[in-house]
């Protein structure tokens, strides 16, 4: 079911692929991507080494897979960061 929160995740995804340059999932067809979507965990490695607390603290909760864990609106990102 999607609510507030399915605006949260596309913001993380921007929000990481600004940070690192690259995308953060990918695959050899859209199947993949997909899958990789569903599946894999983003590369936390790739993200600049010492990013503040706050911006660590709001990728993480905007990528949560947890629905009920993640940020409950995107306008709640102020708060985090």
């Amino acid at each position: 079911m999607a609510d507030r929160r399915a605006d949260v995740w596309p913001f993380g995804v921007v929000f990481y692929e600004m940070l690192t340059g690259r995308r953060m999932f990918s695959g050899e067809s859209i199947s993949d991507t997909l899958a990789a979507v569903l599946k894999a965990d983003p590369d936390w490695t790739l993200l600049p080494a010492e990013p503040p607390t706050a911006i660590r603290r709001l990728r993480r909760r905007c990528l949560e897979r947890d629905r009920k864990r993640r940020l409950a609106h995107i306008g709640d990102a102020h708060f985090e960061a």
